[in-house]
Order: C-alpha cells, then sequence, then structure tokens
C-alpha cells in the first residue's frame, strides 16, 4: 500500500511541478511553451522521471517494500483455497507429470462395454481405439463402465490398440430408462437422426422405425441400410448423456404389422385431428391404472404430412388411443421431443 501511495504522490508532482511558459521565459527558455525543442524536452524529462525511479526504489527499500517482497506476501485466504481445491482433487502420475484428476465420480468418463461377465467387462472398436490413442489410458485408470444394463466403477485392467479390459469393482447407482417405445414413421433422415439421437438423451427406452403410407418412396428403400447408423448414434448418445443402457432400435417393419403387434403397454397414437385427448391426460390415466407400478408406454409419430385416414383406422381398430400436443402443427422431430418430454415429466 505504501508502494502505491508514494508512487501516485510522485505521478502528482509530476503534473503540479510542470514549469509554466512564463517561468520558462524567466529561464531563458524562449519556447517554453513546448517545454523546449522536443530534444531538450524528451532529455530533460527522461531525467526527471530516472529521477523518480530512483526515489521510488529508495523508499521502497526503506520501508521493506520491494517487487519481491509485495508478490510474496501472499493473504492467507489465497493459501486457503489452494488448500481447498488440492481437496477436491487427486494427483496421478502420467507422461506429462502431475495432473489433477477430479474425485467426483461425475467427471469419470463413462464407456459402454461390448462384453461382459461378473467380474470383468471390455470396450473394442473405436472406444478402445479412442481410449488407447486419444486418451492414452494406462492401467489403474478409474472410469464408469456400462455392463448388462448396470453402472460400475470400474478400472482399466489392460490397454491394447483395440480392445481395453476393466476390471469391474463396485455397482453405482443408475437411473432406469423411461419405460417409452417411440414408433417413428421414416421421415428425412437429417431430422430424424436428430431426433433419434434427442430421444436417447431424454432416456427412451426403444425405438422402432416403420414405414407409413406417406413416407417418400426413396426413403423407404434406403432406410434398411440405415439401421446401423441410427445403432451408432443412440450408442454414442447414451454414452454422452451418461445413461446406464442402450436404447433399442428394433429393425424396420411396415406400419401394419407393428400397429396389430402384440403389446403390454398402453399405445397412444398423436394425431393431428385429435382435439379432445391431449397426451398428458392420456398419460395421467396411464399412471393412474397402473398404480405404484411403472406404466410402459408406446407412442406413434407420423411422418411429414400425417397419418394417412387408413392407418388413422387401422390405430383405431387395434386399441391404439388417439391424443394431441395441442393446436399448434409440429415437425415430426419436434413432436417426438415434446411427447417424450410429457411422459417424462409424469414419471420421471
Amino acid at each position: 500500500m505504501n508502494l502505491y501511495i508514494h508512487q501516485l504522490q510522485f505521478i502528482n508532482c509530476r503534473h503540479r511541478c510542470k514549469p509554466s511558459k512564463r517561468e520558462n521565459r524567466q529561464n531563458g527558455n524562449e519556447e517554453g511553451s513546448q517545454e523546449g525543442t522536443r530534444e531538450e524536452g524528451s532529455s530533460q524529462e527522461g531525467t526527471r522521471e530516472e529521477g523518480r525511479k530512483e526515489e521510488v526504489i529508495a523508499v521502497n527499500q526503506q520501508q521493506g517494500n520491494t517487487q519481491r517482497g509485495t508478490l510474496q506476501s501472499v493473504p492467507l485466504s489465497v493459501y486457503a483455497g489452494s488448500r481447498a481445491l488440492q481437496n477436491d482433487y487427486t494427483c496421478w502420475r502420467g507422461k506429462r507429470g502431475r495432473e489433477a484428476v477430479p474425485l467426483n465420480a461425475m467427471t469419470r468418463r463413462r464407456w459402454i462395454a461390448e462384453h461382459w461377465d461378473e467380474a470383468t467387462a471390455t470396450i473394442v472398436g473405436s472406444q478402445a481405439e479412442h481410449m488407447a490413442r486419444v486418451l492414452r489410458a494406462q492401467p489403474g485408470m478409474e472410469a464408469d463402465v456400462v455392463a448388462g444394463g448396470h453402472v460400475f466403477h470400474a478400472e482399466v485392467a489392460a490397454v491394447h490398440p483395440t480392445e481395453v479390459r476393466f476390471n469391474l469393482i463396485a455397482e453405482l447407482q443408475a437411473d432406469p430408462a423411461l419405460p417409452v417405445t417411440l414408433v417413428l414413421s421414416v421421415y428425412k433422415f437429417d431430422h430424424m437422426e436428430w431426433a433419434i439421437e434427442k430421444a436417447t438423451e431424454l432416456g427412451v427406452a426403444a425405438l422402432a422405425p416403420v414405414i407409413a403410407r406417406r413416407t417418400e418412396k426413396h426413403l423407404a428403400q434406403a432406410a434398411e441400410k440405415r439401421i446401423g447408423r441410427w445403432r451408432r448414434i443412440v450408442h454414442e448418445a447414451a454414452q454422452q448423456s451418461r445413461r446406464s443402457d442402450v436404447p433399442l432400435i428394433h429393425d424396420l417393419a411396415p406400419l401394419a404389422s407393428r400397429v396389430r403387434a402384440d403389446s403390454g403397454s398402453t399405445r397412444i397414437v398423436l394425431a393431428e385431428q385429435e382435439r379432445t385427448t391431449t397426451l398428458r391426460n392420456a398419460v395421467e390415466e396411464a399412471v393412474a391404472a397402473a398404480g405404484r407400478e411403472m406404466p410402459s408406454l408406446e407412442i406413434a409419430i407420423g411422418p411429414e404430412g400425417g397419418w394417412a385416414p387408413d392407418e388413422e383406422a387401422l390405430f383405431d381398430a387395434n386399441g391404439w388411443r388417439a391424443t394431441s400436443l395441442g393446436p399448434r402443427i409440429l415437425r415430426a422431430e419436434t413432436a417426438a421431443i415434446a411427447a417424450l418430454a410429457v411422459v417424462a415429466s409424469y414419471l420421471e
């Protein structure tokens, strides 16, 4: 503090002690209004600055306030904060030296195992390659591993370029998926894949792609080849959203076969023409009917252009309940996300 006070004093003195035009003329400085010539003014100013620096250093040395001393005078609150930060982290030695690793389990990466038994789990393919080559995993590194619908605190046991094996330490508590199957009529692939990804993040249990009357012909022909891609999307989305399972992607099927299939779930179809029964009311009734158990739902969402009249009759004949998401007309992908949000508000 004393250092800053003295510096301010010298700065103020610099402005107060600036010679006036009259004083410059008395001292023989005819060009005093411009502080002499530029060369003389700059040399005089440099002399003044050097003098001030020497005085400041002298004052600081007398008071023990050198720059190094000031930096060493760290408040105790800083040390307290650093100790609190260390308590939240543990350190492990890697190729780059000591690195801080958060102790909170939420910060551990989560991997979905392809193979597992009671004591171990293994990831292969792109997951293993990323972990081995990009993350440079080493034996002893901790992670969360999803195996058989359960989440385990695990430790890396062995690392290979195409395979990483974990030792399962303890099972962790995990939230179950929403007991909802989305029946999606195939529509534009980029929009549909976005809906599949977001439905996975929201907790859907399964997705069933179907071919409806108004599904575009070229999309219907190419949809079968997209099943593998959709399964990779849900796998990555489940890992990113830290799910304890991966949604099931059913094989592509005609709408009629899906509608007529046996099911123990409450079956709901979103229909534009329905105005009296909302999805919210249908979910409330399903929850009340299930009592203490969690109701299982199957929700069908139509393609761009909606259901054809004969498809609506097919739903009605097979016990599907028509509901609405409200007075607005939604895109198919928007309807899928809105429907899951409504269901989640009651079941979670």
